[in-house]
């Protein structure tokens, strides 16, 4: 996984910018570094979604992997869980319609501060009536 592009500071002197690992990003959990740490995971589903597009379901299923990896590293839950299910489903073959709520809601989840056990099962609630519908 690449790292996180982050400025270390006004880009007065024509600076390059510098990667910080997410593991360094988790141990500063400002508003800087979460919105790059969100910005990272889009990026990483619009990858698995362009994979899709091509039918290359095995980069699919890495990109739903290392999305997993991410979120539940920076305890992310609600993006995690919704990972986990997503990598679940191309495990299983899932195209279409089977996989497409949960790429939705997994962007929307990416993007939403409320985290925790009921903020994740209300997110995969969301995809069952989904998929339901």
């Amino acid at each position: 996984m690449p790292p996180i592009m982050r400025e270390s500071g006004p880009n007065t002197k024509g600076q390059a910018r510098r990667p910080i690992p997410p593991s360094i990003l988790a141990a500063a959990p400002d508003a800087e570094a979460r919105r790059q740490v969100r910005g990272e995971l889009c990026r990483r589903l619009d990858v698995l979604e362009a994979g899709l597009g091509q039918r290359d379901g095995i980069a699919a299923r890495l990109e739903a992997q290392h999305i997993l990896a991410l979120a539940a590293e920076q305890r992310l839950t609600s993006a995690a869980r919704l990972a986990e299910g997503l990598a679940a489903v191309l495990r299983a073959g899932g195209r279409g319609a089977a996989i497409q709520p949960w790429i939705d809601r997994l962007r929307d989840a990416i993007g939403c501060e409320a985290e925790g056990a009921a903020a994740g099962d209300a997110w995969m609630a969301s995809v069952m009536v989904r998929l339901a519908c």
